[in-house]
């Protein structure tokens, strides 16, 4: 790799690494300007997490007494199928109810990469991921 390139890759580096310093800077900066600032999202987590177990368990009320749409004076809810199943023994559904679905096993193209130097054909490798560890 060339110099230039060098410095054009760690430029990026730097200006992604300071973009991220900066965010965490300016977070730890608001949680010490108002310590009640920072009391207030933890315990706005916490809250969050509440209400949406009061909002399953008002579901969960709906569908065992069969109550399809309920109206406040302030909120409308109804009850809508997902449109999603599970089957408990997929051997015992009829197959027209089901479908073959043919996919890649990553792990057998992986062996006959290192195996043979070179993906079979038909097959194209998606690329590299991004691994970041802070030193």
């Amino acid at each position: 790799m060339e110099n230039k390139d060098l410095v054009a890759l760690n430029k990026l580096i730097d200006d992604a690494t300071a973009k991220e310093t900066a965010l965490q800077q300016q977070e730890a900066e608001l949680a010490l300007q108002n310590e009640q600032f920072a009391k207030v999202l933890e315990q706005h987590k916490r809250q969050e997490a509440e209400l949406n177990v009061l909002w399953d368990m008002v579901k969960q009320y709906m569908i065992e007494n069969n109550i399809m749409k309920h109206e406040t004076s302030s909120l409308s809810l109804s009850l809508s199928p997902l449109g999603k199943y599970k089957a408990e023994n997929i051997d015992k559904v009829p197959d027209d109810l089901c479908k073959i679905v043919r996919s890649l096993d990553n792990k057998k193209i992986s062996a006959y990469y290192k195996l043979n130097g070179s993906l079979p054909e038909g097959i194209t490798d998606l690329g590299y991921k991004l691994n970041k560890k802070v030193l």
